[in-house]
């Protein structure tokens, strides 16, 4: 899956990943912004099932590449670092992730993008 300049917001997941579930494909994203979506079951903003990180290419090293991951939250709870981006078998992708994106819980100045197809 191939995410570029999109914005992912607002979302509500009975399961995993309120803005995105990432079931064991490859997962390419780049200068978008998901921010302030939830899950039932934990893990608000991205849930990955991919079996390792090398199936992922989120953010990267230039501005432009990263990703703003923030505000996200599992329902009923505060938003957190652990629930901005978490695998299933690993859990929080934080430390993964922190430095090609910007994570955070608060989302108060996101830069405001359009999706690219």
């Amino acid at each position: 899956m191939n995410i570029a300049g999109c914005i992912i917001s607002v979302n509500t997941s009975e399961n995993y990943g309120g803005g995105i579930h990432n079931f064991s494909s490859t997962l390419v994203m780049t200068g978008s912004n998901v921010y302030h979506d939830s899950a039932v079951s934990n893990r608000g903003g991205i849930m990955i099932w991919a079996t390792g990180i090398d199936a992922l290419a989120i953010g990267g090293a230039l501005s432009d590449d990263k990703n703003f991951i923030c505000g996200n939250y599992k329902s009923g709870n505060n938003p957190s670092l652990d629930q901005q981006i978490r695998s299933f078998f690993v859990e929080s992708l934080y430390d993964d992730f922190s430095d090609t994106n910007y994570i955070s819980v608060n989302y108060g100045l996101l830069p405001q993008v359009g999706c690219k197809y």
